[in-house]
């Protein structure tokens, strides 16, 4: 009897160690590689007028749609990786069909990755994308207008005024020398110092030009111109199995009283 107790409880610890050691399985579907690295503008994911019906998408605003078909649970989870706004965790939309939606709000980015995170199914598909129209801003065209640059030249007036000389005339005044006779004596007539002809200095007279200065040049100025929070349940119901079978026979082995020997 003691050997079964002893086999009994052995058992409950190797259970329990089972249940506290073993990994937990995880389940979870990948994205597609072929749509990884999808960008938010991708005409070949572009969804319709029926397709982001209902979504009020404002300016910016980005929907990723993505559907996971033949889930093993009714509900899940999906996390989306992107370049700018990193890990987006969702839980699954209402379902129409035997597929699971899943919606993630970003901005403009770019899809890195995504996979479900607590369900399990056959493919995990981007759908398509719905895009928020951006403001169109209307610019008037900038009109520069150039006045044209008008150079005003003064024309140079050089005014030259006629140089004019007097000559005086230069009169010569001869004084006529008159020889006296004398009778019977022979008389020299002696010179006057005096009577030496008078010269006249001529006057010179001059008119300088005149020179005007020209203007100067008139120039005018010239013109110049949504993130949810990660929830990831995991499946432990098959060690709650273990745990709970290991109380049992812990239990059983404490309420069942063991047996003495009898001597003789």
């Amino acid at each position: 009897m003691n050997k079964i107790r002893l086999a009994g409880w052995l058992a409950v610890g190797g259970l329990l160690g089972a249940a506290l050691l073993a990994p937990s399985a995880a389940l979870a579907t990948d994205l597609k590689d072929a749509q990884q690295g999808t960008a938010w503008n991708d005409q070949g994911f572009q969804g319709n007028a029926n397709d982001c019906d209902g979504l009020k998408l404002g300016p910016g605003d980005v929907v990723w749609h993505f559907v996971l078909t033949s889930p093993d649970a009714d509900s899940g989870h999906l996390t989306a990786t992107f370049d700018k706004a990193g890990d987006v965790t969702v839980e699954n939309a209402d379902s129409p069909a035997a597929v699971l939606h899943f919606y993630v709000w970003t901005g403009h980015d770019t899809l890195l990755d995504a996979k479900t995170t607590d369900v399990d199914g056959n493919n995990l598909v981007l759908s398509h994308i719905c895009a928020g129209k951006e403001v169109e801003s209307e610019s008037a065209p900038v009109e520069t207008e150039s006045a044209p640059v008008e150079t005003e030249s003064a024309p140079v007036e050089t005014e030259s005024a006629p140089v004019e000389t007097e000559s005086a005339p230069v009169e010569t005044a001869t004084v006529p020398a008159e020889t006296a006779t004398v009778p019977a004596d022979t008389a020299t007539p002696t010179q006057c110092a005096d009577c030496t002809p008078a010269t006249h200095s001529v006057p010179e007279g001059s008119v300088e030009a005149a020179t005007g200065t020209p203007k100067e040049d008139v120039t005018p100025p010239s013109t110049d111109a949504l993130t949810p929070a990660n929830s990831t349940p995991s499946n432990d119901g098959w060690q709650l199995v273990l745990i709970a079978l290991g109380a049992l026979l812990a239990t059983a082995l404490i309420l069942t009283p063991a047996s003495r020997k009898v001597r003789r």
